[in-house]
């Protein structure tokens, strides 16, 4: 963005301050001195229009913040929408004639004449030499008739119509005015009175600010020189000539809107209340037409667009002392600012590397194991505290070692997440092949009680996993090595109490001196209850309850008593059914015996047999369904003596 002031003032506006987030936005703050009422003009990229539109500040020590102004989305459009011609008109002289056909224009020159455009054609023509040229023959209409020029030979023309003339006037000023691709001028008032300071800032988008370290270990563990460094760019479209320069790390709420388009809201179209207006009927035999009612509608596509700054807070730090090119740390309540001591400068396209951080933090080294990450062999890390004050925000992080003699050498790269003050981190860099750890899995069952309670039995169970760290340590070093282990849900740590519980798992640390090898077990458990339904056990698994040992002796014998009314039950239950099937087998040889009996004569020894049988099968089947009657009330006293004791058990 470009700023200049379009009345008198001391200087002229001054990129003064730019912040970078890490939120993907940019804070710029520009300043000057103005007298009395003061207008700024802002030329602003088009990608950038709503961005400063949302939040655009304006700082008056004593005067008063006014409006701001800008053209449209499409100025061009708006302002050939008025006009008699398009943009294209414009392309040359024959082409604006041709669009403004029957308008009045006088000529001069070589052949000086006037009258009414009526035609303009393109000729081609070919000298002595050959050679092929184009003219352009303009045709008029004047009071005398028809005559022509050469639109090439013409040396000035003028239109008759002063409006016209000024709509063709006022079509090239805008095309000069907007005819910059990719940018908007937005003008600020700032009315006041005397000389003043004057501050304008905004919020926009660039370029997310990226993050490297530079971690040199020393041989052991102690202390280790960290240094981060930003790389920056600058994609604003001005050139940052020495600047004051803050980082900001922090993940800010950040947002989009499109304030630099025109929004209509849906209303219901009813039509306009007019007066009915009544036509006399003609006098035709047979019938009268009804009267006609005729009404017009009419309507606006007029729209009143308003831009007003909208105030938001600039991204504020306060200076802390610091060492000359490191910058500035503050710590906020959702951020870390790293203001940098001296100005930068930044061409408009260009990338910056600078340094934020450089300071001594203490760090352990460790040989990091996660199971299925690196095969058998751990990762050589270190835990790293930050006691800096200030939070570290993440960023790649290149490690190397300075050696007993002062020789460096590189250690690898390594990922570091955002540690906040006085927490730590574990950063990986290597594998570490000189150690080896392999892993083997054992999981039990065990039933540890069983309780009874409304006609369930539950069996209570324990799940046992054990995990076997076998590791063998380095040949020629000490080690200490940090098993990561599973968080698994539902599952409780029962050994060692040594592990230290994270938010993804558990760690455990294991020093082994050079060359030793030891065995680390680990154990989880968790309960798990398995609900039966009493009344639905079979014989089997009552058996099974009976004679399993972790049931007492109490709850056998109300076990064993409910397998008896189970079997009396079933016993009932087997009796009533084998009435009803006697029965049913009897109904079912009786229509038999009915569709012989009509075969045959009545007085027959046959039918004689059949009527006998019918009468026996009869008599059968009246004691039968005085059994099952009874069998019946015996399957409900059985029914309801297991269900009330199924209730009352206890265990």
């Amino acid at each position: 963005m470009t700023f200049q002031l379009t009345k008198a003032a001391a200087e002229d506006p001054t990129l003064t301050r730019v912040a970078l987030s890490t939120g993907g936005l940019g804070y710029f703050e520009y300043e000057t001195q103005v007298e009395g009422d003061a207008e700024i003009a802002l030329s602003v990229p088009l990608d950038q229009v709503d961005d400063v539109l949302k939040s655009l500040v304006v700082y008056d020590d004593t005067g008063r913040i006014g409006a701001v102004s800008l053209a449209g989305r499409q100025p061009l459009a708006e302002v050939f929408k008025s006009l008699p011609f398009d943009r294209a008109a414009l392309a040359s002289p024959a082409t604006l004639l041709r669009s403004l056909a029957g308008a009045e224009i006088t000529v001069s020159g070589p052949q000086e004449t006037a009258g009414r455009i009526l035609s303009v054609v393109e000729e081609q023509r070919e000298d002595e030499a050959g050679l092929v040229s184009t003219a352009t023959r303009v045709t008029l209409m004047g009071n005398s008739g028809l005559s022509q020029f050469v639109l090439e030979q013409s040396r000035e023309i003028a239109f008759a119509d002063p409006g016209l003339q000024e709509n063709v006037q006022r079509a090239l000023v805008a095309m000069a005015k907007y005819g910059e691709r990719g940018r908007r001028v937005l003008t600020l008032s700032a009315p006041g009175e005397g000389k003043r300071q004057l501050r304008v800032a905004y919020v926009a988008e660039v370029p997310l600010w990226k993050t490297s370290y530079r971690l040199t270990l020393p041989e052991a563990s102690g202390s280790a020189g960290l240094q981060g460094w930003a790389v920056l760019e600058n994609q604003s479209g001005e050139h940052w000539d020495r600047v004051e320069l803050s980082l900001v790390s922090g993940n800010p709420v950040a947002f989009r809107q499109a304030l630099y388009r025109s929004y209509y809201l849906d209303r219901p179209e009813i039509p306009v209340q007019v007066v009915d207006r009544i036509l006399p009927p003609l006098d035709r035999v047979g019938f009268a037409e009804e009267p006609q009612v005729q009404a017009d509608r009419g309507g606006s596509d007029d729209m009143l667009t308003m831009y007003g700054p909208s105030p938001q807070a600039a991204l504020a730090e306060t200076p802390a002392e610091a060492e000359i090119l490191q910058a500035r740390a503050q710590e906020s309540v959702s951020q870390a600012i790293y203001r940098f001591p001296e100005a930068v400068t930044v061409e408009d396209g260009h990338s910056l590397l600078v340094p934020f951080l450089d300071r001594r933090l203490p760090v352990e080294r460790l040989s990091f194991y996660r199971p299925g990450v690196s095969g058998h062999h751990p990762l050589a890390s270190l835990r790293l505290t930050n006691d800096s004050g200030i939070s570290l925000p993440p960023g790649i992080a290149t490690l190397y070692e300075r050696g007993a003699e002062g020789r460096v050498s590189y250690l690898g790269d390594a990922q570091l997440a955002l540690v906040p003050p006085d927490e730590s981190r574990l950063v990986s860099f290597a594998l570490d092949a000189k150690v080896t750890v392999n892993l083997r899995d054992r999981q039990q069952q065990t039933v540890t009680g069983v309780s009874l309670k409304d006609g369930v039995l539950i069996q209570h169970e324990r799940d046992l996993a054990e995990q076997v760290y076998a590791i063998k340590g380095a040949p020629d070093a000490d080690r200490v090595v940090l098993l990561q282990l599973p968080l698994r849900p539902g599952w409780t740590l029962t050994g060692p109490k040594t592990a230290e519980e994270t938010s993804t798992g558990y760690r455990l640390s294991v020093p082994l001196k050079v060359g030793e090898s030891r065995e680390v077990a680990v154990a989880f458990e968790r309960p798990l209850d398995q609900r039966f339904l009493l009344a639905d056990a079979d014989e089997r698994r009552l058996a099974y309850l009976i004679d399993a040992q972790f049931v007492p002796e109490s709850m056998k014998k109300q076990l064993a008593a409910l397998s008896v009314k189970k079997t009396d039950l079933a016993v009932a239950r087997r009796r009533l059914k084998r009435l009803e099937n006697e029965e049913r087998e009897i109904v079912v040889d009786q229509d038999r015996l009915r569709d012989n009996l009509a075969a045959v004569p009545g007085d027959s020894d046959l039918g004689r047999r059949y009527l006998r049988q019918l009468s026996e099968q009869e008599d059968r089947l009246e004691q039968l369904r005085s059994q099952r009657k009874s069998q019946t009330a015996a399957v409900e006293d059985a029914e309801r003596s297991l269900r009330n004791f199924l209730t009352e058990m206890q265990g």
